[in-house]
């Protein structure tokens, strides 16, 4: 395979596989889905179309390469998402009214 076929059926795969998770997301499960994770299935996404070119292109150390910038810049972005729920009294919301609940009735 040329090059440039390579590359062009990499687009093609990528861009069928993201219609695909939009139609999902939106249709077929169009639930609250938080952003960590729509952000997360995108990028799988890209990185598959990029693997499906470094599996054609032979060219594996590229789409490694790749993988590991996604995993460690994603998950040092859920980590900052976290920490700023936390921040903001967003995080275990359930918890924290529990344990007020718990407080307030053991002091009354």
């Amino acid at each position: 395979m040329s090059e440039y076929l390579n590359v062009a059926v990499a687009v093609l795969a990528t861009a069928v596989l993201l219609v695909i998770q939009h139609w999902i997301v939106l249709r077929i499960h169009p639930g609250p889905w938080p952003d960590v994770v729509r952000y997360s299935l995108g990028s799988a996404g890209v990185l598959c179309g990029f693997a499906v070119w470094g599996i054609l292109a032979g060219d594996l150390l590229a789409v490694t390469v790749l993988a590991l910038i996604y995993g460690l810049a994603g998950g040092l972005i859920i980590l900052m998402h976290l920490a700023e729920q936390a921040s903001v009294g967003e995080g275990h919301r359930e918890e924290a009214a529990a344990l007020r609940d718990v407080v307030r009735n053991g002091q009354e």
